[in-house]
């Protein structure tokens, strides 16, 4: 496995921060954040996946998630959770119309849609910590 790769991204889990056709150009780290954005292979659907980890586990796996995999009806869609040897990388550009976008305007543009996502999980959030106080 190459120390860096580009990929071209295809579908709308990472909306607004990748679109379908950009190129992401991510790079193999030692370590990883939280909130980063990873590629990852997915075993399940047998594919590679850009999504942005959530939260590490004590069993040595992370749980993953798309920022636009929320919704009111289906708030649990999305979250993976996936053995750190499958993560391939930290995305740290995106190639979009021929346009690099990098450093501060990503990180800008990641935190905007990381806080999009948690606006579209909110009512999903309320509901169950809610019914977790009822009991």
């Amino acid at each position: 496995m190459k120390r860096e790769n580009i990929v071209r991204t295809v579908g709308r889990s990472m909306r607004p921060l990748s679109r379908n056709n950009d190129l992401a150009f991510v790079v193999m780290q030692k370590r990883y954040n939280l909130f980063d954005v990873v590629l990852f292979w997915d075993k399940k659907r047998k594919k590679i996946v850009i999504h942005r980890i959530v939260k590490f586990r004590n069993d040595g796996k992370v749980t993953l998630h798309g920022d636009n995999n929320a919704s009111f009806f289906k708030a649990q869609a999305g979250f993976e959770v996936v053995e750190r040897k499958y993560i391939r990388g930290k995305l740290v550009a995106i190639i979009r119309n021929g346009r690099i976008i990098s450093g501060c305007r990503l990180r800008i543009l990641s935190a905007l849609s990381l806080s999009l996502g948690i606006i579209k999980l909110m009512p999903f959030l309320i509901k169950r910590y809610l019914f977790r106080i009822r009991r």
